[in-house]
């Protein structure tokens, strides 16, 4: 990615920082999902987090008594959070490009990505990435936006009429959806274990998208169709 697409992600942390104060939680739909596959995939384990933002969840990951942690994240802004964060602790942080991982193949025991992957130009390429520094029989465990339910027809209905759809005002917003993401991770030479989505929203003008639950429980088609998606993969020995 550009040095441009840097300063833009540089600008749009500080100001996320500006607007969450002390406030910095993991606590949104999709780390409670993932919550019972970091507490067995983390705990001893070499652990690689792309895409860390402030730091909150590598502070959780060394928290479930990681081997190591190793964070990174495209904004040199959000970088410096982090490493302020976890200052004093057994984790490394550093600015990288998830396309284009600096790391040496098969570094880590379990890969963490959460909600990244949409927010660069070749999301595919990226998800190389993730297997690529992959050890065999480590863990990938990936989150990202799913586009193919009603948020997803909001968005091309915003496209269509010539008003750009953003997440919480990001740079680069990809149009992902399960389906292809989970291609990608098999392309990858992946194996997914398990994959799906939750989460039926309703667009509605001038205030967040409205989580109706009621739509979570439609069986395969709420698991289709939810906005949050997770694929849990690993890679062959």
């Amino acid at each position: 990615m550009s040095d441009d697409t840097q300063a833009e992600y540089d600008r749009w942390h500080d100001q996320l920082a500006a607007a969450a104060g002390e406030e910095d939680t993991i606590n949104t739909p999709w780390h409670v999902a993932a919550a019972p596959h970091l507490a067995r995939c983390v705990p001893g384990r070499d652990v690689f987090e792309i895409g860390c933002g402030r730091g909150a969840l590598s502070e959780h990951l060394l928290a479930l008594r990681a081997k190591s942690v190793t964070a990174a994240d495209f904004s040199p802004s959000a970088v410096r959070q982090t490493q302020e964060r976890l200052a004093g602790k057994n984790a490394s942080v550093s600015v990288e490009d998830i396309q284009a991982v600096s790391h040496p193949d098969a570094s880590f025991d379990t890969v963490v990505s959460f909600e990244t992957i949409e927010h660069v130009p070749n999301p595919a390429k990226a998800v190389q990435e993730l297997a690529r520094v992959l050890r065999p029989g480590g863990t990938l465990i990936l989150t990202t936006p799913n586009y193919m339910g009603i948020v997803g027809v909001f968005r091309a209905y915003k496209r269509l009429t010539g008003h750009p759809y953003t997440e919480v005002g990001q740079p680069i917003n990809r149009f992902v959806m399960l389906p292809k993401t989970v291609l990608w991770v098999k392309r990858a030479g992946l194996e997914v274990q398990e994959w799906g989505s939750r989460g039926q929203y309703i667009p509605w003008p001038g205030r967040n998208p409205i989580h109706v639950g009621k739509l979570d429980k439609l069986g395969l088609l709420s698991r289709l169709t939810g906005l949050h998606s997770m694929i849990i993969a690993t890679k062959p020995r």
